[in-house]
């Protein structure tokens, strides 16, 4: 072999081993400096499917399950303690769904089921028409219809109403001339939504298997995985921050607040939902419980980067999730109540949520080398 040939094949070697000898700069001693490593993308995806989104899709499949079960439990015997019980097994089913609702990504979302399962308002003249006609209302009826007369909303419209005492609400599902068509209404919803719920799924674990083309999908280009997942977490603050509080606040017209804008705002339940889309984003961002040794999130990956160790990103993200929780904690129930009373919280919770924005289309998206598109293609 000639020197010049044996120089470049070792060279290419000690290149794969992870070192190269780089020279100082008067050029006369070489150094040995390890070549910077690409962190593992795919331990990343696959922390964060095991430990995140797997987990948060069988939770919700199990609330939604149980929510089925309480309508048709108090469908068979409705009582006041039947209504609560029903109502207590939405927000439950709810809260599940803000833990997940940031994973509509790749196959799942090709699937158009997200706004099939949540769509902000529920379509209250479209309900109302359906119940006061001669259709039957069963699943299948429901499953035709568009996304915004069922899924989630749809049913918070039939159980709650801020401005009726409970026994009337009672009343609307039994005794009323339509009572009973509402009650079928209601459990028809909730057994769809079980079915949607089930589907997304199967996309997952079943035989499309899409846990694994996650995983596998480890690149860099704007349809990887990372790509897609920090798109969505990211979307999801900025949804938080503009629509879930920011409009309600009055702060997209710089005019009177709105608090039936809040997306919760029949069932009282806004500030708790907000506190479950931040817990999904840290989850991702963690790539599972932030206390398990064993977890690897994009904070791993940041680290392993350690593109500014002098300031690095990720104890700022991690102090700005702080600061989030410690001001959405402060929101007092129903908020459309309390945030008239007292705006403060809300204002420090918006504020909050526009910080922690910026940190992630800024900072986290280039550190990550990440393309943000937003483009929402969930539509019904």
């Amino acid at each position: 072999m000639r020197p010049s040939v044996f120089l470049s094949a070792f060279a290419l070697m000690l290149m794969a081993s992870g070192l190269w000898f780089c020279k100082k700069e008067n050029g006369d001693e070489p150094s040995e400096e390890p070549v910077a490593q690409e962190p593992d993308r795919k331990a990343v995806l696959k922390s964060i499917a095991d430990r995140v989104i797997l987990p948060a899709v069988e939770n919700m499949v199990t609330e939604s399950e149980a929510l089925e079960a309480s309508m048709r439990a108090f469908e068979q015997s409705p009582s006041l303690a039947g209504l609560e019980d029903s109502r207590n097994a939405l927000l439950q089913a709810i809260g599940a769904w803000k833990k997940m609702e940031a994973y509509n990504i790749g196959a799942v979302q090709a699937a158009f089921i997200k706004t099939r399962i949540e769509t902000v308002p529920a379509n209250t003249d479209f309900i109302d028409g359906f119940i006061d006609s001669d259709e039957t209302l069963d699943e299948a009826f429901i499953d035709s219809k568009g996304s915004s007369a069922k899924g989630l909303r749809a049913i918070e419209y039939l159980l709650f109403d801020p401005n009726l005492p409970d026994e009337d609400v009672l009343a609307s599902l039994t005794t009323d001339p339509l009572g009973p068509r509402r009650a079928d209404y209601a459990l028809a919803s909730a057994e769809n939504l079980t079915k949607k719920v089930m589907e997304i799924q199967n996309i997952w674990t079943g035989e499309a298997n899409y846990y694994q083309e996650f995983i596998d999908n480890d690149g860099t280009g704007v349809s990887a995985s990372m790509n897609m997942i920090v798109n969505e977490i990211t979307a999801l603050v900025e949804k938080m921050a503009q629509t879930k509080l920011g409009k309600p606040l009055g702060k997209a017209t710089g005019g009177a607040m709105e608090p039936e804008l809040l997306e919760s705002y029949r069932s009282g339940n806004s500030a708790p939902d907000l506190l479950h889309n931040l817990e999904s984003i840290k989850a991702v961002y963690h790539g599972g419980d932030e206390d398990d040794e064993q977890a690897m999130g994009l904070n791993d990956y940041l680290t392993e980067l350690a593109i500014d160790p002098e300031n690095p990103l990720t104890e700022r993200i991690s102090a700005q999730f702080e600061t989030c929780e410690n001001a959405l904690s402060t929101l007092q129930s129903p908020l459309r109540i309390t945030m008239l009373e007292d705006p403060q919280p809300a204002d420090e919770s918006y504020e909050a949520l526009k910080d922690l924005l910026v940190l992630f289309q800024t900072d986290l998206v280039s550190q990550l080398s990440i393309t943000l598109t937003f483009n929402d293609n969930d539509g019904d």
